[in-house]
């Protein structure tokens, strides 16, 4: 979906069971993240950890509001 503004920085790296995605700073209209992301490619089922820390997260003005069914989702 199309969002924005935003601007993401940080330190993208292999290790032996997959990737890293640290000191990641993801800003997303007025809100900032901080962080880290591992992606293990070598699990039976590839998985994905996420740390993200903000102070506070104000997406409605970043992501397109839509409603299905009456039922008003943010993407």
């Amino acid at each position: 979906p199309d969002i924005g503004p935003y601007d993401v920085s940080g330190i993208l790296g292999t290790v032996p069971n997959g990737y890293r995605f640290d000191g990641i700073k993801l800003r997303v209209g007025s809100s900032t993240l901080a962080g880290n992301v591992f992606l293990d490619t070598k699990a039976v089922r590839p998985t994905v950890a996420v740390n993200l820390q903000a102070h506070s997260i104000q997406l409605q003005n970043s992501l397109p509001l839509r409603s299905y069914g009456g039922t008003k989702i943010i993407f």
